[in-house]
């Protein structure tokens, strides 16, 4: 084994010290043949001790070689998602047409079944409900128009279903909800929608009101099933009363709006910003853990939680104090901190509050 001279950010436990490690005040931090664990490595961070001496076990060499595969070039790499990609963004453009068409007052017309047979092509490049959200997350660089957030929605709806075991009638008519949940924003100004800055009150309550405007357009087609009309009105409706517009109470939402709003929110957390990247699917769920479940519905929210977490089982993740592991159990009571294996040891994420799955690798 070769002596590798390696920054705090690099170290793995499992590593072994080469050298003491000695102050400035000629205080001993650390004897030399230390095997370093998590503790260890921390608390070289905390002495800012940045070119550490160490021995790399061949066990230890093995973990860092799995982790410097990007689990998202993996994807990228794959046949199924250049399927998807090339799909994706000829659906996208697609679909701008089609809300020309229904917004037009002169279109009476709405054929749903066309419209949702674009969703089911683009899911045909993917081979489960969670492989869904792989390829989604690798198409993030396309600009979150509205016309890429309901389609991803409508793709996220459609998983949601599959985990409910829902009736293909059903799901086919919450996958056409999910597509056209927002084509109410066609009727707000493009100079708030893609604003860069914090929207002012005024622009705020401009954009509130989509909804509504999204019902006016749809409810003009005599085809359309009184429970689209309500995913359309009712998704930013929450069930603590804190939604809009009518700040219904769960009681009052009905059920195509509840699944609406997880995967309304969904896409726009995990949505690239002007003002920020997209964050990873662990810090998304610890979001929802907060405060969904007093606004979301747990029957909905519990099932989506789990199977997006439970994907990433085996994937290389960045920590927040900088180490790189791999997720080998999910903890069902706290979804957002799983167990990590780092090197040789293994952390539980339920136990060091501090530290957070900052990103996939």
């Amino acid at each position: 084994m070769n002596i590798l001279y390696l920054s705090n950010e690099q170290l793995l436990p499992g590593m072994i010290v080469v050298d003491d490690i000695i102050l400035p005040d000629k205080t001993e931090l650390m004897p030399k043949q230390t095997v370093l664990s998590v503790k260890h490595i921390l608390k070289l961070k905390m002495f800012n001790i940045n070119k550490v001496p160490v021995l790399v076990p061949e066990n230890v060499a093995k973990a860092v070689d799995r982790a410097s595969v990007s689990h998202w070039n993996t994807v990228r790499n794959t046949p199924e998602f250049k399927a998807f990609s090339r799909e994706y963004r000829t659906t996208v453009n697609d679909l701008r047409s089609e809300f020309q068409t229904l917004s037009d007052p002169s279109c009476t017309k709405c054929d749903v079944n066309r419209l949702t047979d674009m969703v089911y092509k683009l899911c045909e490049s993917s081979y489960s409900a969670t492989h869904i959200f792989d390829l989604l997350h690798c198409m993030r660089e396309m600009d979150d128009s509205i016309y890429v957030h309901c389609l991803n929605v409508a793709l996220i709806v459609h998983s949601i279903g599959v985990w409910l075991n829902m009736d293909a009638d059903i799901l086919n008519l919450l996958v056409f909800t999910g597509l056209v949940h927002d084509i109410g924003k066609l009727n707000i100004p493009s100079s708030i929608l893609t604003k860069p800055d914090k929207l002012t009150d005024e622009e705020y309550e401009i954009i509130k009101r989509h909804p509504d405007f999204g019902l006016e357009i749809m409810k003009k087609f005599s085809n359309i099933d009184p429970r689209v009309l309500d995913g359309v009105a009712l998704h930013h409706e929450r069930n603590d009363g804190s939604g809009y517009p009518n700040h219904l109470t769960a009681n009052s939402i009905p059920d195509f709006a509840k699944i609406l709003a997880i995967a309304d929110v969904y896409d726009a957390m995990t949505a690239k910003r002007q003002y920020r990247e997209s964050i990873s699917p662990f810090e998304v769920v610890a979001n929802f853990e907060k405060d969904g479940y007093t606004k979301f519905e747990t029957q909905y929210l519990l099932p989506f939680l789990e199977h997006i977490a439970n994907a990433y089982i085996g994937v290389p993740v960045l920590l927040s104090n900088g180490l790189v592991g791999e997720v080998v159990m999910i903890n069902r009571q706290k979804l957002s901190c799983p167990m990590v294996q780092v090197g040789t040891e293994f952390i539980d994420l339920t136990k060091w509050t501090d530290i957070k799955v900052k990103a996939l690798c």
